[in-house]
């Protein structure tokens, strides 16, 4: 019975986040899928770093447990190098301060058994719900999610992710010129829908993204995330009939500060939309402290065309 589910590899980046990586790892263990059917890969950004032993030992035989080592080269790359070691047919990408749920596995490979030349994107919730930074990000991401077809580029996120592992391959994986956890999983979705293979939502496969943000932590995300979408419109090159990724419609904007308003006109909600209004001057700022800085940044980067 077994046998007739595919082998599935998740495939784990992390740095520097032993806890989160220890609770990630035992969330895994707990998974409604065969244990002969899919392994975990973690892959440290780093030189020397190893799962810890107290973790190693709480997960005991539970997992068909993989590590492998790079050298600081990014979120992207490791994703990659996990899967050039990968033996599942599907690849399953979440991130070191994300939950799987039980029935998370499950559910992706009901529906790629269904679609087998499809990608899919799960759905993440926010685990900290007390925390309005956490909170705020998440609701980014919700609305993105939401919106995401009506949207110059659309695209899902890489930390709630599973493609065939053959396809992926065959595209390169993810752009490793994108050197931090923003913009690589953007523009992934660009090329994966060029070549004209579905993306599909799994709202069954149930993640819970554990970022336990401050003030300081939520800027410095966004801030990333404006970086990210310069680079990205730095080494785009669009078809004929798509524009070049920068700022969304007028009306994106406009609906994303009154998203939170719409669950009721309160406190919260009030301070959410405020936070999410804070999120588009950072990333606003992040996108020009890109810009000036391109020229410099994006020499040693491979295949960039300065424009």
């Amino acid at each position: 019975m077994n046998g007739s589910l595919p082998f599935i590899s998740i495939i784990i980046p992390t740095y520097n986040r032993p806890k989160a990586l220890a609770a990630c790892l035992l969330a895994t263990a707990d998974l409604d899928y065969p244990q002969d059917r899919f392994e975990v890969i973690v892959v440290h950004d780093e030189i020397g770093c190893t799962v810890a032993a107290s973790t190693r030992n709480a997960l005991n035989t539970k997992i068909q447990l993989q590590e492998l080592n790079q050298s600081h080269a990014g979120p992207a790359a490791a994703r990659n190098l996990g899967a050039a070691h990968a033996q599942g047919q599907y690849l399953a990408f979440t991130d070191d301060d994300c939950l799987v749920s039980p029935g998370w596995l499950r559910a992706l490979s009901d529906h790629l058994s269904a679609a087998p030349k499809s990608a899919c994107a799960g759905h993440t919730t926010n685990y900290h719900e007390r925390n309005r930074y956490s909170q705020a990000s998440q609701m980014i991401n919700d609305f993105v999610v939401s919106t995401t077809q009506s949207m110059k580029s659309p695209f899902v996120t890489s930390n709630n992710l599973a493609v065939p592992t053959a396809e992926f391959l065959k595209l390169g994986g993810f752009d490793t010129r994108f050197p931090c956890a923003a913009g690589e999983d953007r523009e992934f979705c660009v090329r994966w829908n060029r070549a004209g293979y579905r993306l599909d939502q799994v709202p069954e496969a149930v993640i819970h993204h554990a970022q336990d943000l401050s003030l300081q932590g939520f800027w410095r995300q966004q801030f990333g995330y404006g970086r990210a979408a310069f680079l990205l419109r730095w080494i785009q090159k669009p078809e004929p009939t798509e524009s070049r990724v920068g700022l969304e419609r007028s009306s994106f904007y406009y609906d994303l500060l009154r998203y939170p308003l719409e669950h009721g006109f309160n406190r919260k909600n009030v301070h959410l939309a405020t936070l999410l209004a804070l999120s588009q001057v950072a990333v606003a700022a992040g996108f020009l402290r890109q810009a000036i800085d391109a020229p410099r940044l994006t020499q040693g980067l491979p295949g960039v065309t300065h424009k």
